[in-house]
């Protein structure tokens, strides 16, 4: 059996793992409503919205911006994403192949870093090219 990660403002993983459990747990309350009374469903569901509102809007966009550019990238390479610029409203996502850093990128969403990311690599896959 794995461990659950401790819950820190910065890994929201538990949190959502509690909501998906509350979720389960009021299809059961509705497919078997004398299983679960109607009460602990209420305050199962209020505790899990109010922890659902603590994952910060920067957290969950960092999340986002990690997911994209991991999705476009092969398995052997790791992606660090942070925030980035004076005010923290620009992403960094550095691209690390072992401990070599293989790409830098800046934007300021997490689909601008996808796609500075394709722009790229199609300029260096073009460049690989040789000349007929």
């Amino acid at each position: 059996m794995m461990n659950q990660p401790k819950f820190t403002p910065y890994n929201p993983m538990p949190i959502i793992d509690q909501a998906i459990g509350v979720l389960k747990l009021m299809q059961v309350h509705f497919d078997h409503p004398t299983t679960i009374s109607k009460e602990v469903a209420s305050d199962t569901v209020n505790e899990a919205i109010d922890r659902l509102r603590l994952i910060q809007p920067q957290h969950v966009r960092l999340a986002e911006a990690y997911a994209a550019v991991s999705a476009q990238l092969p398995k052997h390479l790791t992606v660090c994403v942070a925030p980035a610029g004076a005010d923290g409203t620009e992403l960094v996502a550095v691209i690390l192949n072992g401990t070599l850093v293989e790409q830098q990128v800046m934007a300021h969403t997490p689909q601008g870093l996808v796609e500075l990311l394709r722009v790229r690599n199609t300029a260096l896959a073009i460049a690989e090219v040789p000349a007929a």
